[in-house]
């Protein structure tokens, strides 16, 4: 501790704002001394917080020094790669890691580079393994029977026990000998059969550990190469369902050290697309101005359609079906767009009806400019407290719209490192995915630790990248790069490169007589939904095309847009102009509508004439409806008025639901009831700060370059710094 607290005393003031910034759990009130300062700092907390954002090579370096356990030089730890770094490089990742308060020099008197440097014990024990290296190969085989050991030591010929029956300790004993030659076991590995040793391969890519069932029930269906490894100890079973490279044996798979190399560089990226770069087929890649269309479609079918929540409060998998349908997209779009809406509180839940439906900010959203609106989604998808990959990937994945009670920091950070490396790559390059997690992954390792799969990770993010407009053909566009960077749609930047793709908005949309609509993607957000209303989508692509129905029609009625609201709108927008025969069909409807009332009495029925109830009554499409007469006009029925209501139109009736009813729903919805869909409980000043830290180094060339906060924590320090004697 008092190492430490002397280390930390010989920063400056500037070093030491920036200590405090990249970890802020030391910047508290109670931090009055560097004793002080360094016990938090050596707390197992605040390493295990600060080691998620340590780069690769510093990583590298923490772990060279637990490896080596006692206080070691700078050629020390050089000399555990197999290929030599740049000296200057591995000194730069040492002092790096002494500005995080994670290393001390044991002489402070002599230069860095000849100095001994040494780690707190508490650091240790949160590195884990170092270098990946896994279990020693003793405590491995110890689990083996000692029939299983002769057959080892049989296949690596070795010469066990003469006479006598050798021991298990004794064979055990010179199977660790013998792979502790490197060269013995890169000869086994050249040795192994083809497919044993891209096996080998794979899981030292894969970090020297695979899942696979070893029981000695299942020990009979392996792979042929695959036994051949567990015969020669080159892959030794943990336990029944895990396969590791034991420590002796990678660091023979290394030629003799314990690591290849320190990749004190970030990796180079690659600027041209790969062979499954270009085989893949399942990214959507949505336009700007296609992302905005669909979104705005979003409204009319969920107005239309009463959509329940799950218990979760999210959407059941048939309803984001039902809508992916009507929209035209796949459900796993679908997904992913229904939690970019819920983002802006677009669309949540109405808890007084029980129903998922467009908020009120919905129209609100629908009247700003089409940069406002897409730097919005962007923007929200930026600073997104969760993933909206969650719905796909997973064993924990969650319906759409499903609250989110916690900040998941590491999937902020995620996104915010992947979008770096993206603005890092060459204007007009293809994004390839390996290239992109191989930068993020060397900037914080310990952020894509809990992911499982890092690639796999990367991947969902560049698939949401795609979603939101960013990439045309797998490339960054100009447009993107600009809203990634921009603070406000009001950067000029941003402005000056979406004007020539959001042309501006047309209200008119062209009507043909087979009753179908042609809507350009540039037509008005609140026209385009109007017409939503009265029209199905029947197909997308340059332009959206509509057709009109019974159907359509009568949702429009519904909707409470009466016969001449339905004709006004035509006439003011449709062109050339109204066709006679989409006149005739809104006429025909409106004389049918509202022939048949609905109420809620479980439920009740009135009509317009007796002949007409006495038509329903006997109708065979209506038996199983329980009609039951109890005036000339009226019946009741021991459905819902939903199920009626449902039952009477697949029976070709054009019932609608009693006005009194309708007051009573509508005052239930009054403004102030709806609750957020999934409201994003976090602090939005956290959630900047990290976003700006994984974007932009810390930087300050002067202690006046940080926060009054900050400041004042190190000033506290040094004025509450005891004087040394030997000053």
């Amino acid at each position: 501790m008092v190492g430490l607290a002397a280390e930390l005393e010989t920063l400056s003031d500037t070093e030491l704002a920036a200590l405090l910034v990249r970890r802020p759990d030391l910047a508290t009130a109670t931090t009055f001394t560097f004793t002080d300062l360094a016990a938090r700092a050596s707390a197992p907390y605040s390493l295990q917080a600060c080691l998620l954002h340590v780069r690769y090579p510093v990583r590298q370096v923490l772990d060279g020094l637990a490896f080596l356990g006692e206080p070691s030089s700078l050629a020390d730890v050089i000399a555990l790669a197999r290929d030599a770094p740049d000296r200057g490089a591995l000194l730069a990742c040492l002092e790096e890691a002494r500005h995080l308060g994670l290393v001390m020099r044991v002489d402070r008197s002599v230069a860095p580079e000849k100095s001994l440097w040494t780690i707190a014990p508490a650091l240790k024990r949160s590195l884990g393994t170092p270098f990946g290296l896994r279990a020693p190969l003793a405590r491995v085989l110890d689990r083996y029977t000692a029939q299983d050991l002769r057959v080892i030591c049989g296949n690596l010929a070795l010469e066990v026990g003469g006479a006598v029956a050798p021991t298990k300790p004794r064979m055990i004993a010179a199977i660790v000998e013998d792979l502790s030659d490197s060269a013995r076991v890169l000869r086994l590995a050249a040795d192994a059969p083809s497919d044993a040793f891209e096996f080998l391969g794979g899981v030292m890519s894969l970090g020297g550990v695979i899942g696979i069932e070893t029981a000695p029930y299942a020990a009979s269906q392996l792979p042929e190469g695959l036994r051949w490894l567990f015969g020669h100890a080159l892959l030794t079973p943990l336990d029944w369902e895990t396969v590791i490279i034991a420590r002796e044996v990678m660091i023979g798979l290394r030629s003799g050290h314990p690591v290849l190399r320190f990749d004190t560089e970030p990796p180079a990226a690659i600027d041209r697309p790969t062979a499954d770069q270009l085989k893949r087929k399942n990214r959507v890649e949505f336009g700007p101005v296609a992302l905005l269309e669909t979104i705005a479609s979003l409204g009319p079918p969920m107005v239309r359609d009463v959509i329940r929540p799950l218990k979760t409060e999210g959407m059941g998998v048939r309803d984001v079906r039902m809508l992916a349908k009507t929209l035209g997209t796949d459900d796993a779009t679908m997904a992913r767009l229904l939690d970019l809406a819920g983002l802006l509180a677009l669309i949540g839940l109405d808890g007084t009806l029980n129903r998922l439906a467009p908020r009120p900010s919905f129209e609100e959203w629908l009247r700003i400019s089409n940069v406002e609106r897409w730097f919005s989604l962007v923007e929200a998808w930026k600073k997104c407290s969760v993933s909206l990959s969650r719905t796909l990937v997973g064993d924990n994945r969650m319906a759409p719209l499903s609250p989110s009670y916690y900040v998941d920091e590491n999937s902020v950070w995620r996104r915010a490192l992947v979008v770096r490396a993206m603005l890092d790559t060459e204007p007009g390059s293809v994004i390839d995915t390996a290239s992109i997690e191989a930068s993020a992954n060397w900037r914080a390792p310990g952020r894509f630790v809990d992911t499982g799969d890092s690639l796999a990770a990367v991947e969902a993010i560049i698939d949401e990248v795609s979603l939101l407009g960013l990439l045309r053909d797998g490339v960054l566009t100009n447009v993107g790069r600009a809203a990634l960077c921009a603070d406000s749609p009001d950067d000029p930047l941003l402005v000056a490169e979406a004007v020539s793709l959001f042309p501006p908005p047309i209200s008119t949309f062209t009507v043909q007589a087979d009753l179908t609509a042609v809507a350009p993607s540039e037509l008005e957000p609140q026209v385009r939904s109007a017409l939503s209303n009265c029209a199905e989508i029947e197909s997308r692509g340059a332009a959206t095309v509509f057709r009109f129905t019974e159907a359509s029609i009568r949702r429009a009625f519904d909707q409470r847009m009466g016969r001449d609201e339905i004709v006004a709108f035509l006439e003011r927008h449709a062109i050339p102009s109204v066709p006679q025969s989409l006149r005739y069909m809104i006429d025909d409807v409106a004389r049918r509508y509202g022939s048949v009332v609905i109420g809620n009495a479980t439920s009740f029925l009135r009509v317009t004439d007796e002949a007409l109830l006495a038509e329903l009554l006997r109708a065979k499409k209506t038996q199983k409806l329980k009609l039951e007469a109890i005036a000339p006009t009226v019946a009741i029925s021991t459905l819902t008025s939903e199920k009626l209501l449902v039952g009477l139109r697949e029976a070709g009736y054009l019932p609608v639901i009693d006005a009194a009813s309708v007051t009573v729903e509508r005052a239930a919805s009054a403004p102030g009831v709806l609750k957020t869909g999934w409201q994003l409980r976090h602090n939005p000043t956290q959630i900047n700060a990290i976003w700006s830290s994984a974007l932009r180094e810390t930087e300050g060339a002067s202690l006046d370059g940080f926060a009054p906060a900050i400041i004042d924590v190190v000033r506290r320090l040094r004025y509450s710094a005891p004087p040394s004697l030997l000053d």
